[in-house]
């Protein structure tokens, strides 16, 4: 059969509401990064860890960390995100160059990432602890919702996403459609810039897709929808930017290359390719698999050169959801690096030159890729499987994590010490196992005479927000009736300043006292 290659403009599917829902015996919970009990299809199978091999359930990672258990493996994925994340905020300060956006204020305005989960929204820091996995977390920080970008927020992220994946999954397994993906990329070579490679194989996928010919194609094969993966390497040859797409159809799409269909397939690819200024790619920018059996490769935080074993003893990797949403993320080849690879070559290598060199490429990754949707759900896909309007990254994250029970305030003078010692990962870890308690001990001082002291003070804090506003109006309105109307706004000003700076300089005074000292003193800094 042959297909008019004459040109049209994509008509998306009509619309199908989900007929069936999956088996009961197919649901379960798992739980999410965000500390929500989520509600899915999990993949029938259930797998058997090889000995220290342990997998977070609230974040989906693989960790194989040699001869610890399966909490310290978690702990240490949990630190080594953290580890990362200061090397991207130190990398993305040049994110703008020596073009450094100004706010109104006069303040630099850095990329998102460099403040995540570091600078205070509020006037405290809550750490709160999930009733549904038991993992600890902070409460009132900026974060910046960038997958591509940020370890601890794309954690997050691709566990959510994953969780809507693997619904769909189950949902069309149980309406017997069929699942295959597809796999497109060009030719490439270490001279070529990733924003040009980047711009030009998104215009080959998206003329790839459009037009009758792929329509009618559609149409005979009953394609439900897809969702589409963009992830990007960097290996010898270059920047390595690629697709991978997941199609639902109610008929088989071929996998073998001497079938007509998938040559069809094949010779659009090539001709897209080639008309985006890119070069023919050969067999290998081209691959049909099947769906169902799909993870050739595992997608996994920690290294990946062990595969998970099923209980009928077939040798297995993640499944399919975590390949589509953690490419970005996988780490330990030898041949290329992800951006993950990149951040920790940064720090980790002893090569100064080498560190230097992969700062750089991360640099480039970041800038490439700024704005880019990593994961994309083909019009009207959701809708029939029933799952609800896509959640932006920003939603994901700003939603508040329920179940969870509240520890204890962090003051500002606190959470700047946590900062700098690097503390995030065991502030966590000592909550999770020993309380606020044993958070209060980290951080006791020999201002109190006998840690009893401290501990009530401790864990009978009022929000500092409500101190700050009473002692406020009493400062305004008592011992300072002398400040003009002006001055009183600069006070504000500069306790809006605080939260955002987290300047601590006198270390000993509230931001209000320090801003009234400063008025009286003329200090200039």
């Amino acid at each position: 059969m042959k297909y008019n290659q004459q040109k049209s403009s994509f008509q998306p599917l009509k619309r199908v509401r989900a007929l069936t829902r999956a088996k009961p015996e197919q649901r379960g919970k798992a739980s999410s990064a965000l500390g929500n009990a989520t509600e899915l299809c999990t993949p029938p199978e259930k797998y058997t860890r090889k000995k220290n091999e342990y997998v977070d359930f609230s974040t989906g990672e693989s960790l194989i960390h040699g001869a610890i258990n399966q909490k310290d493996a978690v702990n240490l994925a949990r630190e080594t995100r953290y580890k990362l994340q200061d090397a991207a905020a130190n990398i993305l300060y040049g994110f703008h160059g020596s073009n450094v956006p100004v706010n109104a204020k006069g303040y630099d305005v850095h990329h998102r990432t460099c403040t995540c989960t570091k600078f205070r929204k509020s006037q405290t820091v809550d750490i709160v602890k999930s009733k549904t996995n038991g993992k600890a977390f902070f409460s009132g920080l900026l974060t910046c919702a960038n997958s591509r970008t940020c370890p601890v927020c794309s954690a997050k992220i691709t566990e959510r996403k994953s969780n809507e994946m693997r619904v769909a999954f189950n949902i069309a397994k149980a309406q017997k459609l069929k699942i295959s993906m597809i796999t497109l990329t060009a030719p490439h070579n270490a001279g070529d810039m990733l924003d040009e490679l980047k711009e030009k194989i998104s215009f080959s996928n998206a003329k790839f897709w459009a037009g009758a010919p792929m329509r009618k194609f559609k149409n005979r094969f009953g394609v439900v929808g897809n969702i589409r993966s963009f992830e990007v390497r960097h290996g010898s040859n270059g920047w390595h930017p690629h697709f991978h797409i997941i199609i639902f159809s109610k008929i088989k799409i071929p996998t073998k290359q001497d079938n007509f269909d998938y040559l069809w397939l094949f010779n659009r690819w090539k001709t897209m390719v080639v008309r985006s200024g890119l070069n023919c790619p050969n067999e290998y920018g081209f691959d049909i698999s099947n769906g169902e059996k799909a993870g050739e490769y595992i997608t996994k935080f920690g290294s990946d050169d062990e595969f998970l074993e099923t209980k009928t003893g077939k040798k297995v990797t993640w499944d399919m959801a975590d390949e589509m949403t953690k490419g970005n993320t996988k780490t330990g080849r030898k041949k290329s690096s992800s951006p993950w690879d990149l951040l920790s070559n940064s720090i980790e290598l002893e090569d100064k030159e080498e560190r230097q060199k992969n700062k750089i490429l991360f640099l480039h990754y970041a800038r490439a890729f700024v704005g880019t949707t990593l994961i994309k759900w083909s019009k009207g896909l959701r809708a029939f499987f029933e799952l609800g309007k896509d959640s932006s990254d920003e939603d994901i994250i700003s939603q508040e994590e329920d179940k969870a029970d509240f520890l204890c305030y962090i003051t500002p003078e606190e959470w700047e010490f946590i900062l700098k010692n690097k503390l995030r990962s065991v502030v966590c870890q000592l909550a999770e196992n020993g309380g606020s308690k044993a958070i209060a001990q980290l951080l006791f001082n020999n201002e109190y005479d006998s840690f009893e002291e401290y501990y009530d003070n401790f864990s009978n804090r009022n929000t500092v927000s409500e101190d700050l506003q009473i002692n406020t109006d009493n400062w305004i309105s008592t011992e300072n009736k002398s400040l003009s109307n002006p001055y009183k706004s600069k006070i504000k000003n500069e306790h809006k300043n605080h939260l955002i700076t987290g300047d601590f300089t006198r270390i000993n005074m509230n931001v209000f006292d320090r801003a009234i000292y400063d008025y009286k003193n003329k200090r200039g800094d």
